[in-house]
This record gives structure tokens, sequence and C-alpha cells, in this order.
């Protein structure tokens, strides 16, 4: 923490590409640390920031960044569609919520909400009738990393989602046969659930 604090946080923008055509779909912000000696790290501290209770000033930062900028770009004709990582246990938090419509809600449109499934664990029902606050204001929300540790299908049928992001370990593996037997198999099922009205 006293490293954050002694350097620079940033965002960092990773573009989304579509695989069909090569085009470049929306970003993800990427938290990043610039410390004291003008090196660029990645997110090692966000453990420790949640350990301490202080994983809401990070969620802060990212909301307050990422308005500014999309502020910014539509200054200058552009407006992508951007996604954050919020902690879990932030989300049902009533000032975050405040503060993520406050800043962000004038461009919901443009914001892609992503939570890991471990999220959903915690109290799935309250985490739920959030996001459905949320969604209202023009948010969208994607499942992150589902494949990783014990993922539960079952779980698919009862979260309200607009897309899930397969754990990069699936598209690895999918150049053996069961692997991508598994790969596909995983998508056909996503894709199947879409065209259910009420996951959408």
């Amino acid at each position: 923490i006293k490293e954050v604090l002694a350097g620079e946080l940033q965002l960092h923008y990773q573009p989304k590409i579509a695989l069909i055509d090569s085009k470049v779909v929306g970003f993800e912000a990427l938290i990043r640390l610039r410390d004291e000696y003008g090196a660029l790290k990645g997110p090692y501290f966000i453990d420790a920031f949640q350990r301490a209770g202080y994983s809401h000033i990070i969620d802060r930062f990212v909301i307050n960044t990422v308005a500014e900028d999309l502020a910014r770009w539509a200054l200058e004709g552009f407006f992508p569609k951007v996604s954050i990582n919020i902690d879990p246990n932030n989300i049902t938090d009533s000032q975050l919520l405040a503060i993520m419509n406050d800043r962000l809600g004038s461009v919901a449109h443009q914001v892609e909400i992503e939570m890991l499934e471990s999220a959903f664990m915690l109290d799935l029902s309250r985490i739920d009738s959030c996001i459905k606050q949320l969604k209202q204001c023009g948010f969208r929300f994607w499942l992150d990393d589902f494949g990783t540790g014990f993922s539960s299908l079952s779980l698919l049928s009862r979260i309200n989602v607009d897309g899930i992001k397969l754990d990069r370990s699936i598209l690895a593996n999918a150049s053996e046969p069961k692997g991508r037997t598994l790969y596909l198999q995983i998508c056909k099922l996503c894709s199947s659930l879409a065209d259910i009205p009420q996951l959408i």
C-alpha cells in the first residue's frame, strides 16, 4: 500500500479484437502502477488492498478515471465501449453504486462491468438485485474468467449477465482434441443461453 501511495495509479486500455474481422470492438481498462522510480508494474497490490479493506479506493479510482477519459474522448468524437473490473465485495455497496451512477450514468451504454464468478457465490440474490438496478441504467455485465477453479454450470442459469468471458486456459487447450471439444461445447452452451430473453 505504501508503494502505491508513493507512486501513481494509471489505467491502460487493452483493445478487444473481434476474431471474425479483426476489428476493435472495445477496450478493457487495466490498472497499473508507475512506481516512484518510474517503472510500470502490474496490479500486484490488489490483494493487499482487499485484505486491508481498501479495495473501494481502487474501484473509485477506476470509475473516476474512466469517466474522465470517456468525456475527453467524446470531445474528440470517439465513443468506445470500455469494460471495468469491480471488486465483488463492493458491487453491493450503496455508496459505490451511487458514485458509478453519478460519474458513469450518462455513458452507461458504453460501460461493461466484469465480475468474477466468485462474486456470485457471496450473496447471489443481493448481487443479482444490484446488477438489475445498474442494468436498468444502461450498464452491461460480463461474467469474467469463467472456467477457472470449480466453475458451476448451474450458475449460468441463475445470473443475469450479458456475456461470458472464458478463462484463457480453455482457449489454450483448444489445440488438443478434448480441449477443442470442451471449448466448442461451452461456446455453444453460452450462445444457446443468450437466446433466452431473460438472460439478455
